[in-house]
């Protein structure tokens, strides 16, 4: 079942902190998520699970992924010891 939209900030980072920890493996099993052979290759794939499992809202718009919240969900990849492995930058 897709989650619903969250309606606060409280409940966005509720749902945060119930998937912190789960490996993207996990996360793709629990909402039926088919997990790409080549995650390499598939670069947008962990953004989209991220954003299905916390109820993320608009999808490939050019809006903010939670609308109603004005709230942007950026994802990035990290070593195994949890470094950056692109740089990124964040303007507001």
């Amino acid at each position: 079942m897709k989650p619903i939209k969250p309606h606060s900030i409280n409940e966005l980072m509720q749902r945060v902190s119930n998937i912190a920890g789960l490996t993207l493996g996990q996360l793709a099993s629990h909402y039926q998520f088919k997990t790409p052979e080549h995650l390499l290759k598939e670069k947008g794939w962990t953004g989209q699970l991220i954003e299905y499992a916390l109820g993320a809202t608009a999808g490939s718009k050019p809006t903010p992924d939670f609308e109603e919240l004005g709230i942007e969900l950026k994802t990035l990849p990290i070593s195994y010891k949890g470094k950056p492995l692109e740089t990124t930058f964040v303007s507001v």
